[in-house]
């Protein structure tokens, strides 16, 4: 009777971290979360999005060449700069490219006003990730 109780409270907690995994994918029903690149899809960073999330260092100097504008543009929803995106995301050859073709680390975030140095002397977003996981 204990074996069968145990099973079925193994299976209910499975069933509930499951759930928890499966609604943080990054994304919400409308609205893309701070984590997600497509915050950036239908802006005019959005080639230079991609290559920041590839880590496409050779295509991010070329599109700082030739839009260097587009360096410290901050996305609509949360005012993220892509290199402040980045650091959270643990991007960090994007975000050496990034700052080595001149992007501004002082620009915090009209979220939570946040700096790319701020968030990379913390955790990152994947740490603070993880850490909510093994928490469950």
């Amino acid at each position: 009777m204990e074996t069968k109780l145990n099973l079925l409270i193994m299976i209910i907690l499975s069933c509930a971290l499951l759930f928890n995994i499966l609604s943080c994918d990054g994304v919400e029903k409308k609205d893309n979360k701070i984590t997600d690149i497509r915050i950036y899809k239908d802006t005019p960073v959005w080639k230079l999005a991609l290559a920041v999330k590839n880590q496409r260092w050779w295509s991010i100097k070329k599109i700082a060449k030739e839009t260097p504008q587009l360096l410290n543009y901050q996305d609509p929803k949360y005012g993220l700069t892509l290199l402040l995106w980045a650091v959270g995301m643990e991007k960090y050859k994007s975000a050496e490219t990034l700052l080595k073709c001149g992007a501004n680390p002082n620009i915090a975030s009209t979220y939570k006003g946040e700096t790319p140095l701020f968030v990379a002397t913390g955790y990152s977003w994947i740490d603070i990730f993880a850490k909510k996981i093994q928490n469950m």
